[in-house]
């Protein structure tokens, strides 16, 4: 075997390289920002020249995660005026900022934004981009477009208040149209709309679609014209069936789908991200919170496990790409708890652990359209890997556990030790 020479080395690892290929002990070698060579099997010292050699010692290698569903500057909401009138956007600076660097704390390399207060997430976007802050790599989203009475038209009429800085209220395909082409104005790379209501919202619920398919599909046509991704809220049967007939590139949560739909969706290669963790948190924590038995049957919590739960499960059959992605910035779900996901799918939604960690990062990669540069082990990649104490196809949650994060890098730069 030739000798390699190298700027970094990671040695007896147990590589997962979210290929699909098996795990096996081998070497990751690189120079630069940039995936050089792998290797299987034992890498003598005499077969390389590194300038810095990391030592895994037998724990997992493996691609940086991603969350497809992330809220930069929701900070612990208990409430809907905490995402409203009670986020101040000088404290929701200071808390997306440190979010950003709790998400590579996690092993979470990439994201895409489901919506910020203003355009926070483009700036915070530009400033990782540019180095000042650390951060993932990721897809901004700007603000939501939301049609009057939506999910987020949350605000009662006579507070004589609007929601300029969390979402757009457009009714009508020509308003719709500029809803998107202002995100546009601002470079959003994602654009969103909410097509449901969700069960915890006092004037739609999550089995009420709160648009015509005329809104949706100038939404649609908008947003493609102008090369961006469109992003979906979406739970009731009837929206989540035009999103796939119109191609949305990503459905959120897709809570009622019925196998039509599943099937239009994987004909047409589009890309679920369930968001279930808000959900789960509900059940976990939300008593802490006064979310208690009462509030869960009001808002049919306990369907919505079980019917997203179970699409989940057909998509995956189907080879649907199923991207992990929780909803995490409320009270119950915290920033932090991203890997919770991982476990959700091994355990209610029928993945395998390797399954699971492929969604989180090979087809996380083809969600943010990185997948040249991302989400696998291979040679030319970008070496943003996780060493990890421990093996997460063993135990899949350990991943939720930092301690375990032995190393992570993004880019071959050092984010933790």
């Amino acid at each position: 075997m030739p000798w390699t020479e190298c700027d970094l080395a990671i040695v007896n690892g147990l590589i997962i390289d979210a290929t699909g290929a098996p795990a096996r002990p081998g070497a990751v070698f690189i120079t630069g920002s940039r995936i050089t060579e792998v290797r299987s099997g034992t890498v003598a010292d005499s077969e390389f020249i590194a300038r810095r050699v990391i030592d895994a010692r037998g724990g997992a290698v493996m691609p940086g995660m991603t969350d497809g569903h992330w809220h930069p500057s929701y900070y612990n909401a208990r409430t809907i005026a905490d995402l409203d009138i009670q986020s101040p956007i000088e404290e929701t600076v200071i808390h997306a900022v440190r979010h950003c660097q709790v998400m590579l704390e996690c092993g979470f390399t990439m994201a895409v934004c489901a919506g910020a207060h203003h355009r926070l997430d483009v700036a915070l976007r530009n400033a990782v981009n540019a180095g000042e802050i650390p951060g993932p790599r990721m897809l901004a989203a700007g603000r939501d477009i939301c049609c009057t009475g939506g999910l987020t038209d949350w605000n009662p009429a006579w507070w004589k208040l609007g929601l300029e800085g969390l979402t757009m209220i457009a009714d009508g395909e020509d308003e719709i149209r500029k809803a998107v082409r202002l995100n546009v104005k601002e470079t959003a790379d994602v654009i969103k709309f909410f097509v449901s209501g969700e069960g915890a919202s006092f004037n739609c619920n999550q089995y009420q679609t709160t648009c015509t398919r005329a809104e949706l599909e100038a939404y649609v046509d908008e947003v493609h014209r102008r090369g961006r991704l469109a992003s979906t809220h979406v739970r009731d049967r009837t929206g989540t069936r035009w999103c796939a007939e119109l191609g949305v590139d990503i459905i959120n949560h897709a809570t009622y789908a019925d196998d039509q739909t599943l099937d239009l969706i994987a004909e047409k290669n589009l890309t679920l991200v369930p968001a279930l963790g808000y959900i789960f948190g509900v059940f976990e924590n939300g008593e802490r919170f006064g979310l208690d038995e009462a509030f869960r049957k009001a808002s049919f919590a306990a369907e919505d496990r079980e019917s997203g739960c179970e699409v989940i499960r057909k998509a995956h059959k189907m080879g649907i790409r199923v991207v992990t992605g929780g909803d995490y910035g409320f009270a119950w779900v915290p920033h932090g708890e991203y890997a919770k996901d991982l476990g959700y799918f091994v355990s209610h939604m029928g993945f395998t652990p390797m399954e699971a960690i492929i969604a989180a990062t090979r087809h996380g990669a083809e969600l943010l359209r990185m997948q040249g540069d991302c989400g696998t082990i291979e040679p030319g990649k970008y070496a943003d890997l996780l060493v990890i104490d421990g093996n997460p196809l063993d135990d899949i949650s350990i991943l939720c556990d930092r301690s375990k994060f032995v190393w992570i890098f993004k880019g071959g730069v050092e984010v933790r030790r």
